[in-house]
């Protein structure tokens, strides 16, 4: 089956477009993780550390990506109260909306830990 050249930039149009969509979720992925961490830090000061991991942090975002954070220091009671507050201020923004998936560190396998300490971005 042959392309024809309108086709081929139909095709490529569309391939741009989706890349510039994905970069603009990103960018607005990383804005929310920032006020994401600025929003833990205030409601919980002891954490000690929040980071960025997963799609997001590597550049990897598709129009179905959520955001992964991953934090330090969070009482495992206020888990709940936490993921709550974040899904209020990620559903405040204006589109596009960008789930936000919240874990405590210290509860994750220690492989996962060691390579969300190494690799994610720290916030």
């Amino acid at each position: 089956m042959l392309v024809s050249p309108a086709q081929r930039r139909i095709w490529r149009q569309r391939r741009h477009e989706a890349i510039a969509l994905a970069q603009a979720r990103e960018r607005a992925a990383r804005r929310l993780a920032a006020q994401a961490a600025s929003r833990l830090r205030q409601g919980w000061p002891g954490i000690e550390g929040v980071w960025l991991f997963g799609s997001v942090a590597e550049g990897r975002t598709q129009s179905s990506s959520d955001m992964d954070l991953a934090v330090a220091g969070l009482p495992p009671e206020a888990l709940l109260t936490a993921r709550a507050e974040l899904d209020n201020l990620a559903a405040a923004r204006q589109a596009p909306f960008i789930p936000i998936d919240l874990v405590c560190l210290e509860s994750l396998p220690p492989h996962w830990q060691q390579r969300i300490r190494e690799r994610a971005i720290v916030l």
